[in-house]
């Protein structure tokens, strides 16, 4: 045996000490580069890479190749080479390192680029290694709390939020800056909080405040100032588009939109939750039990530029208002371009082409139309006090425009109609200036009325004045004029070519028809149900009247009480003209389709009395229109007429619950 204490001994042990530590060593690594390592982090790490080097070619606007590196579905994919792009947990067998680590300049990846850094060809081994596992995108990812990350400087913590200010500044070995004076720090918060500079006052008080949350009481007194809800509406408003006025190219004004402003200032003020802040801006009107604020609040979505330009279609404005409200949702609340996605997936962001449509079916459902208008429209008072009782009556209101036209709808579709055939028609223009001219004139009667201006008065009855000379001068002038025949076909009337702007159609129709208790006047799209995916222009019947023809040539003024309307904008307009100009007959039986037409529209017109008409017996219908859509005419196309006998219309006349309720409408 050898002696320990001889040199060959000694060697011998210090060589097996060495291999030990040597092998623990490696053993250590081996487990900090396997075990102890967290797992590679999609879209940390992995992510900022494709979309650095391989999405400009192989993403949502080109997938050159046959790969993509938007989805993880097309980037698990056979690429043209018929090779897997990515295989989970066998970065040998995958096609993308292959070609990130090619000597060939024609093969490697990025291609005729620069190529990946060693310690990024080391990422995309591992998280292929590690099952090439995907995340969704950061704006879908609810966030959770973060455990507060060591420091060495804990002395310089004071809250919660600087440990991690003060670790990465560790990281980067910067020290923080000195602490700001109390001046400072008054005049930095207060500008942060309210936009606006502390008083001499204010500064006084808190260097004279030697106790140690004086800082935090001037906070709370800033958070307390009406100045800050100012503040930091006006970033959030800039995020909705607000302005008060319409943009494009007159920008006229939108004095009604302030109300929305207020809104937002108040919530930020009362510091309204922001799930609650944005839930009543994207729907308040649908909350259960909405209040007049919740409606207020879904200005959000109405801030959207309205185009008044003459010329310019209102359905293409209506349908960028709507993309507009499906791509400020998608960036103010999500984060994310959604108009990209518009001509192709998305680039960079888990986004199919598909999934853009889908967003904007959603948002393409307002009734908005991009008119001057602006409607639909909510009155409201300048007084706040008064809100509660103007939520009120027009609740009211909407109750009884859904009860009337509901109850209306269903009379109609449970009625039994006789078809009444067009024999013949035509259109004058002539009677259509004189019914503009008599328009005029009440107009004119009723201007002092209005709510307006000394000097916008007098512009405005010197505008009615000239447009009642003009339009009785035309009268005269085109009284001459023989009317347009208009076609008559299949028992409808179709419009022609040549009828004037403005005109009053007259259409005959046999009266097959003994007892005549409701008259149905349609007007229908000229392509049929085809117009429900591609909507005709619209049209605008601004009086209806009717007559019954006898066989002796007598003709027999149909009196009517009441026009059923199919929809409650047209029944608004009847009642608004009514409460502006008074009960008169010249003013009966309006309908509508504005901008557009997509399905036939209707109004019954119910007499004072059944009517008896006798055998042989037609029935005459007068239409006048003069207004215009889009700047073009709004012409009725398409029209045909049709009878009911039914009682039920008598008794609808009669029943004093509906007459109430016109009544009520009135007042």
């Amino acid at each position: 045996m050898l002696d320990a204490s001889s040199p060959s001994r000694r060697w011998r042990i210090v060589l097996v000490l060495v291999a030990a530590v040597l092998i623990g060593v490696a053993i250590g690594a081996w487990f900090v580069r396997n075990i102890a390592r967290d797992p590679v982090s999609f879209s940390n790490e992995i992510q900022p890479i494709l979309n650095q080097n391989c999405v400009q070619c192989h993403g949502g606007v080109r997938q050159k190749n046959g790969v993509s590196f938007v989805f993880r579905e097309d980037a698990l994919g056979r690429g043209k080479s018929g090779r897997l792009t990515i295989v989970p947990g066998h970065p040998e067998k995958s096609e993308l390192i292959a070609r990130i680590t090619s000597s060939d300049p024609e093969a490697r990846m990025p291609y005729h680029a620069s190529p990946l850094p060693s310690k990024q060809i080391e990422l995309l081994r591992r998280w292929i290694k590690e099952g090439a596992k995907w995340e969704d995108h950061w704006a879908f990812v609810a966030p959770k709390p973060q455990p507060l990350p060591a420091v060495k400087q804990s002395g310089w913590i004071r809250q919660p939020l600087d440990r991690f200010i003060l670790a990465r500044l560790e990281k980067e070995v910067l020290a923080p800056s000195p602490e700001a004076s109390k001046a400072e720090l008054l005049r930095r918060v207060s500008f942060d909080l309210t936009g606006l500079p502390p008083t001499l006052e204010e500064q006084a008080s808190f260097l004279a405040d030697s106790s140690p949350d004086a800082y935090e009481k001037q906070v709370d007194r800033l958070l307390a100032s009406p100045r800050y809800g100012e503040r930091w509406a006006a970033l959030w408003l800039d995020l909705a588009r607000y302005a008060d006025s319409k943009g494009y190219e007159a920008d006229r004004e939108r004095p009604g939109v302030w109300p929305y402003r207020d809104w937002v200032i108040q919530a930020f003020n009362r510091n309204l939750p922001y799930d609650k802040f944005v839930i009543k801006q994207l729907a308040g009107d649908l909350l259960p039990e909405a209040t007049f604020e919740d409606q207020i609040a879904t200005s959000f979505h109405r801030q959207t530029p309205n185009n008044d330009e003459g010329g310019t279609d209102d359905e293409e404005f209506r349908l960028i208002a709507a993309m507009d409200r499906s791509a400020t949702t998608w960036s103010v609340l999500n984060g994310l371009t959604m108009n990209c996605v518009q001509c192709h997936s998305h680039p960079y962001d888990p986004i199919r082409h598909a999934e853009y449509y889908k967003s904007l079916a959603f948002f393409n459902t307002s009734r908005d139309a991009d008119l001057p208008e602006d409607t639909p429209t909510l009155q409201v008072p300048k007084d706040k006090n008064k809100f509660a009782d103007v939520w009120r009556l027009q609740q009211e209101i909407a109750d009884l425009s859904h009860s009337m036209v509901n109850s209306d709808r269903l009379l109609e579709s449970q009625s039994k109609w006789v078809p009444l055939p067009i024999t013949s028609a035509s259109a004058t223009e002539a009677l259509a200036l004189e019914w503009e001219a008599a328009d005029s004139e009440r107009e004119l009667a009723v201007l002092d009325k209005e709510k307006l201006s000394p000097k916008e008065k007098k512009d405005k009855r010197k505008d009615l004045l000239a447009a009642i000379a003009d339009d009785r001068k035309q009268a005269r002038a085109k009284a001459a004029n023989p009317s347009i025949p208009l076609q008559a076909q299949d028992g409808e009337m179709r419009a022609a070519a040549n009828t004037p702007g403005k005109s009053v159609y007259e259409v005959v129709a046999a009266a097959d028809a003994t007892i005549l208790t409701a008259l149905r006047i349609e007007v229908l799209p000229t392509t049929g149900d085809a117009a429900r995916h591609n909507p005709e222009d619209g049209f605008i019947v601004d009086r209806t009247e009717a007559w019954v023809i006898q066989p002796s040539g007598r003709q027999d003024k149909i009196r009517f009480r009441y026009f059923a309307a199919d929809s409650d904008d047209d029944l608004k307009v009847a009642i608004a003209r009514t409460i502006k100009f008074g009960a008169s007959a010249d003013l009966a039986g309006r309908l509508a389709a504005n901008p557009s037409l997509f399905r036939p529209r209707w109004m019954i017109g119910l007499p004072n009395v059944p009517l008896r008409v006798t055998r042989g017996s037609r029935i005459r219908v007068r239409l006048t229109q003069i207004e215009n859509i889009n700047d073009k005419p709004a012409h009725v196309r398409r029209a045909r007429l049709s009878a009911s006998s039914d009682s039920s219309w008598s008794e609808l006349i009669r029943d004093r619950n509906i007459m109430a309720n016109w009544r009520s409408f009135r007042r």
